[in-house]
Parts: C-alpha cells; sequence; structure tokens
C-alpha cells in the first residue's frame, strides 16, 4: 500500500505520525496493493484525522476566536473524518452545516469546551457527521435566541456525551417546515443550568425518522420557574426513548404536535419524568404531557416513571380540540406523588388506551378518565400506598360522563386509599369495573346465539351469587 501526503510519499509510518504532528495539514490518501490488501501496521490514528490546535492554529485558552481555524480544518476532510480539539477552551460564533462524515472530538466534558459566542449561532453537523466528549455552552445569556446549540439536519448526524448549558435550547432535529431528518442520534449526553423563558428546554424533534435518545440526564433550576420543556417531540415516525433522567424541566416529556402532523411508533422504555413545576407565563403543567393537535398513533410507555408534579399529574394525555390520540400502551409505570392525578386521561378523542400493571400513589387520583372511551386497566396495576408514596384520595375516577367501552379488572389492587377505592361514573356502553361487574357481561350477551345454535333468550339477567356473576337465561 502506497501512502502519500499533499507534499509527496511517506516512506514509514514513523514519518507519517511526525507529518501528523507537525504544524501543516496532512491528508492521507491510501491506495490497495493489486491484491486488494490493506496494510494493517498503520495505526488508525494517520487515517482521516486533523488537529484544530496545532495544524489550524485554533486557539485553546479561549483568548481568540477560534471559529476560522475549526472551519478550515473541517474542510480538510471533504471525505469524512475526526476534527480533533484536544483539551482547552474554545470560542466559535457559529459553525454551519459542517462536511459529511466528519466529527468535532473534544478530550472529555471537563476536558474540553466549546463556547457558542453569537446569540443565534449553531454547531451544525453533516451527514453521518456530529460532535463528541465535550462541553457546549453560550455565552450570550439571556440574550440567546431560541437557536439550538447544536442543529442536526442532516441524516444520521448525532451526539455523544456532550455536556450542554446556558441553553436556550440545546439539540434541534429537523424543522416542521420539511425537513425530515432519518435516524438521528442523541446518546450518553447531559443538560443543566438552562436559560429558563417562553420556548425554553432541552431537546427538540422537530421532523424525524429513526430517531434515537439515550442516557441522557436532564436536571433544571432547584427552585423558581423551570425551562418549558425536557424533551419535545413533533412529526415523526419511530422514535426509541431509552434510559433517560429528565426532571424540573416543565413538561420533561412534550408531545404537542402542531394540527397537521403525525407522531407514529414512539416508545419511552425506562425513563423518569418528573417534578414539574410553574413554567413561562406562570402556566402550570404535568411532567409529561400529551397534548397534540395533531394526531399520536401507537405510543408504548414501559417501565417509566412520571412523578412529583408540584400542580399537575404526572402524566397528562389530553389531545387539543381537533387532535388524536389512539393506541397508548402503558405498561410497569409508575404514578407517585403529584398535586392532581398519577394519569389524567380526558376527551372522546383519546381512544385504546391500556394500563397494564404498575402502580399510582400519593395522588389526589391515582387513575383519572374523564369523557372518554375505549380503555382498560390490568396486569394487577396497584392504585395506593406504595413504597412509602402514601394513599391517593380516589385510586381510580371515571367521572361522570359519557365514558364508556372500558373495563377495569379484577386484579387491581385499589385498596389503602383514603376517601374511595374507586368511583365509576361511566354513562356510555359496555362498562365493566370493580363497581360495575355486570354491565358488560350483559351488553355482551345481547345477540350473541346460545352454544347450541338456538336463538338467545331475550333478556339474560345478571345476578350475583355469593360474590360469583351468574347469568340466568330462562
Amino acid at each position: 500500500m502506497d501512502i502519500q501526503t499533499d507534499n509527496g510519499p511517506v516512506p514509514s509510518t514513523a514519518e507519517a505520525l511526525a507529518a501528523v504532528a507537525s504544524a501543516s495539514p496532512v491528508l492521507l490518501k491510501l491506495k490497495r496493493s493489486a491484491t486488494g490488501a490493506v496494510d494493517s501496521s498503520l495505526p488508525a490514528e494517520v487515517l482521516n484525522v486533523v488537529w484544530a490546535t496545532t495544524q489550524f492554529g485554533a486557539d485553546p485558552t479561549g483568548s481568540v476566536d477560534s471559529t476560522g481555524a475549526i472551519v478550515n480544518a473541517v474542510n480538510a476532510l471533504p471525505y469524512g473524518g475526526e476534527v480533533r480539539l484536544g483539551p482547552g477552551t474554545f470560542k466559535v460564533s457559529d459553525l454551519p452545516i459542517l462536511p459529511d462524515g466528519v466529527v468535532l472530538v473534544g478530550d472529555g466534558t471537563y476536558a474540553t469546551v466549546l463556547i457558542i459566542t453569537s446569540a443565534s449561532g449553531s454547531v451544525a453537523p453533516g451527514a453521518a457527521g456530529g460532535i463528541r466528549n465535550m462541553r457546549v455552552t453560550c455565552s450570550a445569556g439571556s440574550d440567546r435566541t431560541l437557536a439550538p446549540l447544536v442543529d442536526i439536519q442532516k441524516n444520521a448526524g448525532f451526539c455523544e456525551n456532550v455536556e450542554f448549558t446556558s441553553y436556550t435550547s440545546a439539540v434541534r432535529v429537523g424543522s416542521v417546515k420539511g425537513n425530515l431528518v432519518v435516524n438521528p442520534r442523541i446518546e450518553n449526553c447531559r443538560f443543566s443550568s438552562s436559560v429558563v423563558g417562553a420556548g425554553t428546554g432541552a431537546i427538540y424533534l422537530a421532523n424525524y425518522a429513526d430517531a434515537t435518545v439515550a442516557h441522557c440526564t436532564v436536571t433544571g433550576p432547584l427552585t423558581g420557574p423551570q425551562p418549558d420543556y425536557g424533551l419535545r417531540v413533533h412529526n415523526g415516525d419511530t422514535f426509541h426513548v431509552l434510559g433517560c433522567n429528565i426532571t424540573k424541566h416543565g413538561a420533561a416529556l412534550l408531545m404537542d404536535l402542531p394540527a397537521g402532523t403525525n407522531n407514529f411508533a414512539t416508545r419511552v422504555t425506562s425513563s423518569l419524568f418528573d417534578s414539574s413545576d410553574t413554567i413561562s407565563g406562570n402556566a402550570q403543567v404535568s411532567s409529561a404531557q400529551i397534548t397534540p393537535s395533531g394526531s399520536v398513533w401507537g405510543l408504548t410507555l414501559s417501565s417509566s416513571w412520571f412523578g412529583l408534579s408540584a400542580h399537575k399529574s404526572g402524566l397528562t394525555i389530553a389531545p387539543a380540540p381537533g387532535g388524536t390520540v389512539d393506541g397508548v400502551i402503558i405498561c410497569a409505570c409508575e404514578f407517585p406523588g403529584n398535586a392532581d392525578c398519577g394519569l389524567l386521561v380526558v376527551g372522546d378523542n383519546v381512544k385504546n388506551v391500556n394500563v397494564v400493571g404498575g402502580t399510582s400513589s400519593g395522588n389526589t387520583f391515582g387513575l383519572r378518565f374523564v369523557s372518554t372511551s375505549y380503555f382498560t386497566v390490568s396486569g394487577g396495576h396497584i392504585a395506593g400506598p406504595v413504597a412509602g408514596r402514601g394513599p391517593n384520595r380516589i385510586g381510580i375516577n371515571i367521572d361522570a360522563g359519557p365514558s364508556g367501552n372500558y373495563s377495569i379488572d379484577q386484579s387491581v389492587l385499589l385498596a389503602g386509599n383514603t376517601t374511595a377505592p374507586m368511583f365509576d361514573g361511566g354513562t356510555g356502553p359496555n362498562r365493566m369495573s370493580p363497581v360495575n361487574p355486570g354491565a358488560f357481561l350483559l351488553a355482551s350477551l345481547k345477540g350473541v346465539q346460545d352454544v347450541n345454535g338456538g336463538t338467545p333468550p331475550p333478556a339474560p339477567c345478571v345476578y350475583i351469587d355469593g360474590g360469583v356473576v351468574k347469568v340466568r337465561r330462562s
């Protein structure tokens, strides 16, 4: 294999390494032998890597703006590679879309700090490019616009092991007005010390397909107003949230899709959303809110925690007029210590909500359903005191009104609440609950043929005998 630089051949690995460490840029071009073999003795460090400081003059002390030096460094990698910043503090005004495949790499979140000085500047990775191992912050303070610190607008852009501070918006993916980003990734990142104000938040997925947010921690102010959201999700298809902890960021999970947009197949696993308080305009929000003006189709929440809302609920599902939520699976989730409800479901435009297992404790209402139909609670859900959180006032509350087509099965535990285990005020068809065990069974038997093929009796009689629901058919 031949190795060449801008200045001619490099006859040995040692000389190639020395060239990389030199002050002039080095581009290595690899040529395979006639048999296709590649010389594996060449260290990976000399392939597609440039150093922003020693080769391009970036200032690691933060005294001089390094925008031009870093731009020159990334442009030296037209086919992708790594721009290594090394330890230090680097000031930039703006880094518009980088070449595809280029990754900005630091030496760790404590060693490398990238400061964006412009009130609207961003780092914008190219396709399959991103940033890794550094802290990104902004020096504009309250003058900062809602421009994101990292703006992922090309496919497969990513952030890995990045700490974000002093942001109004830390990471944005795609644009509501048409730019859909495929396979973006935000992993092992930390968000803190945000600016508080209208529209502020940590992660905003505006328009995406096959996105992942994994193992991220988002923390907000200990007291006082909070940012509006932690993780905001709009138009998209296939989204995985795994192992995240988002706290004191208003609606820690917010799906408030605009009218005309859709969200398909969101999966949230092993994550925590909690401690919501007042946000901009003194508004009070739940720790998680599914409140679209558009449509949410197929949402699964599993082994996750929705709690400690100071004024509202752990999770609110309440589409705006014209919005839709259809197909929600809530499996083994916890709803503890909220001022209002653990889980609140509101409206006839919510359908097919299935609560399986999990707990709701220390709330005014453990689970509450208001004018909604087509839902089930099963799998041994415990609506009562659990894990030291204390009782609810009412375990499960189905408000008086047209709710129907629901089933609260006998495995649900409702003991230990202060006012009542359950209130069932639904007046719609096909209702079954511990309070009303026969109504659903009676309705389901109407019009059903006899097992022997005969016509059914005109009015089957449902009654309770020794705690057992029985049917007399004559």
